[in-house]
């Protein structure tokens, strides 16, 4: 990284609108504006005064690569001007090349700086999807910053840039059969770029294979099996690299098998419950329903209330209702005089 000289450097005003978030921060730890605006001062004269040392030291060591490549100058010349003539008449080999049919869509450069650490990366972020999605953040500056945390006098701020995840990514779980097809091979070709060995990479090619044909793309939950599998097996095998890593070009049937049995128990005890939660609401809908007394024709008294097998009578007219459940008591009678309901009226028909 080169050093930017920290000398003309000033402080910043940080009363402005700009450290709003800033100090709005520390202020709701407590804080009054004016030990606010100190502990900001405080944190920024600390690391002037690093970078200033810093800059310092670049110089000197500078000053001295100088002084030792002045003795080599002059020997070097003669060498330099012969090669600039030699480059300058030979013809490099991509002028010859002519521009690609298909420049393919690329990951952001935070999601390829994961991969060149051999972190695990969710295969999403290698779909067309993932790609648009997160190429927002090539766009920003290394300047931008998000206030993530304050504390003990202290500011911790992030770059913008460097925030590595969407809040729009997908599992790997979760993903079809297409995703998986499609991320794979940009992943792979991606690898190839980041620095992982051929033999690392041979291995997730042969992975990604045996996935392909295995058996249990035949069966009940495959889809949903393969992709657990390939999620797990790849999270661990890549945390292992760098100390007990294993070979996973085979499918560990065993394994594979576990899997697709938590599945289905999974998908079992979900339509267990949504049967119990439709079960439930038609067995309340049904209770009301018996319940619920029926509305006059001529105001919102109840004119008789339901009970199975029997009939009502609501100013001389007799009905018969049917009750909607067999285990329903039998139907009460109810008698309205003069427009109001006669409380002494309610009696049981006979059976």
């Amino acid at each position: 990284m080169q050093l930017r000289d920290p000398t003309t450097e000033t402080e910043p005003n940080y009363e402005d609108a700009v450290w709003d978030a800033a100090r709005n921060a520390i202020m709701a730890g407590g804080k009054s504006l004016e030990e606010t605006l100190e502990i900001l001062r405080q944190g920024w004269r600390g690391q002037h005064k690093r970078a200033v040392e810093e800059w310092n030291e670049h110089l000197r060591l500078h000053q001295q690569q100088e002084r030792e490549q002045e003795g080599e100058g002059d020997r070097e010349q003669v060498d330099l001007s012969t090669s600039e003539r030699n480059s300058e008449s030979e013809v490099p080999d991509w002028v010859s090349r002519p521009t690609p049919s298909f420049l393919d869509i690329k990951p952001a450069r935070n999601i390829l700086k994961r991969l060149e650490k051999k972190e695990f990366v969710e295969l999403w972020y290698f779909t067309a999807d993932g790609c648009r999605e997160t190429s927002g953040a090539d766009l920003l500056s290394s300047d931008d910053y998000n206030l993530v945390g304050t504390g003990n006098g202290r500011i911790v701020l992030r770059s913008k840039a460097s925030a590595a995840t969407s809040t729009k990514a997908v599992k790997d779980e979760d993903l079809s059969w297409e995703q998986l097809t499609e991320a794979k091979t940009r992943m792979v070709g991606c690898m190839k770029a980041c620095g992982w060995s051929q033999h690392e990479v041979t291995q997730l090619v042969m992975f990604f294979l045996s996935l392909d044909d295995h058996p249990i793309r035949s069966q009940s939950y495959r889809l949903q099996t393969i992709m657990r599998y390939q999620d797990r097996v790849r999270r661990d095998w890549t945390s292992r690299l760098k100390t007990d890593a294993y070979s996973i070009s085979e499918v560990n049937d065993n394994l594979m098998k576990e899997f697709r049995d938590d599945i289905r128990n999974e998908v079992q005890a979900k339509n267990n419950s949504r049967q119990e939660a439709v079960l439930g609401w038609y067995k309340d809908k049904l209770d009301r329903g018996a319940q619920r007394p029926e509305r006059n024709t001529y105001g919102s008294r109840p004119a008789r209330v339901r009970e199975a097998g029997q009939a009502s009578r609501v100013s001389g007219l007799s009905r018969q209702t049917q009750a909607p459940c067999s285990d329903v008591p039998i139907f009460q009678t109810v008698e309205w005089q003069g427009g109001e309901f006669n409380p002494n009226s309610v009696r049981k028909n006979p059976q």
